[in-house]
């Protein structure tokens, strides 16, 4: 399977303050996220990030938090 494209991010799903976001993946597998959508997210460049599959085609971004090992929002 093949990650290169574009993926679809949403904050929030099923909520009406929703944002989306349209973000490309780049030859090399690198998932590029919009300035918007850093700065919505309070995150940073060098920020590790975990992906959680749900099990039903999706997936939950969440910032790891090193200090304590915990993730963020």
């Amino acid at each position: 399977m093949s990650l290169i494209g574009t993926w679809d991010l949403t904050t929030e799903p099923n909520h009406e303050d929703a944002k989306c976001w349209v973000c490309d993946v780049n030859e090399e597998g690198v998932l590029i996220f919009p300035d918007e959508l850093w700065e919505q997210l309070g995150w940073k460049i060098g920020d590790d990030i975990e992906f959680v599959d749900q099990d039903d085609g999706s997936f939950i971004l969440r910032k790891v938090n090193p200090e304590n090992n915990d993730q963020d929002s």
